[in-house]
């Protein structure tokens, strides 16, 4: 049997003292059904508890439309192994944008269908569930797209602040907007935005500077 490199997560059975009762358990298709037995720990035997738990796995693995990630993230990252050692070394880092850029639209992808099941469905659980999981997946491409700018693309200092202007403004689309409302109102130093507003927008100001 392979060894695991960490320590398996210990899950809590709400009720259940180990070092009075032994525990039961029988396997499922995707979960454990786990009870407490009527032997004691030290040996004998007493009354069992009558509740049965139910143990189950991270969920999200076994939706349909993250497993289409799963499975889509898997095949652009074989074809990137097979591209290190395909291709010399001053020819790869078009192909190591381009791949980036595929897996960010792949992510982007799912995202949207994810957004599309979350308010189509009825269940206000799934909705919830589905919304933290656009949530993630949103994090994941902000940081994968910022460096890709950074470290993938990695062009010089003056394109760079392009770039970082470009990533700047793709994921705060609201400032130029927001900027413009604020300026607009009868005392932009009382609107409500004004301060959200210098925040994100003074980075903006500052890498449009010369250098």
């Amino acid at each position: 049997m392979e060894e695991v490199d960490v320590e398996p997560t210990t899950t809590p059975i709400p009720g259940f003292d180990s070092n009075k009762k032994h525990l039961g358990f029988v396997w499922g298709p995707g979960d454990i059904l786990v009870y407490e037995t009527i032997y004691k720990a030290s040996g004998g035997s007493a009354g069992g508890c009558p509740f049965v738990h139910e143990v189950r796995k991270d969920e999200d693995i076994y939706s349909p439309i993250l497993r289409k990630l799963f499975n889509e993230s898997h095949h652009i990252f074989v074809g990137l192994q097979r591209i290190r050692d395909d291709l010399p070394s001053k020819n790869k880092k078009p192909q190591f944008v381009s791949i980036s850029k595929n897996y960010r639209s792949v992510i982007r992808a799912c995202m949207e269908e994810l957004q599309q099941v979350a308010v189509s469905t009825q269940d206000a659980a799934l909705a919830t569930q589905y919304g933290n999981q656009v949530s993630i997946l949103l994090a994941v491409e902000l940081i994968w797209n910022l460096c890709e700018v950074l470290f993938i693309d990695a062009a010089p200092a003056g394109s760079l602040v392009l770039h970082l202007l470009d990533w700047v403004r793709l994921h705060k689309a609201d400032v130029d907007e927001k900027a413009r409302e604020v300026l607009a109102s009868e005392s932009p130093a009382e609107h409500q935005a004004y301060w959200d507003v210098v925040r994100t927008h003074t980075p903006l100001s500052c890498l449009s500077l010369p250098f």
